[in-house]
């Protein structure tokens, strides 16, 4: 049985929505666990540097 905050395959429902944010080239996405809009990874790069509020997707490894 799948957990609540993962679909039936196992994966986390915020990283699957990452994911099809990703490839349809959107900035951000809804997580659907918390409503909350997330930037995706994508965008941060396109950003260009990190703005240092601890980004669940920052690629510069902010962890603030």
């Amino acid at each position: 049985m799948a957990e609540p905050d993962r679909d039936p395959d196992g994966v986390a429902r915020w990283q699957a929505a990452h994911d099809r944010a990703v490839a349809a080239g959107e900035p951000t996405y809804v997580d659907p666990d918390t409503g909350y809009s997330v930037f995706t990874e994508a965008y941060h790069l396109v950003r260009g540097t990190c703005c240092g509020s601890g980004c669940r997707h920052c690629p510069y490894g902010s962890t603030t």
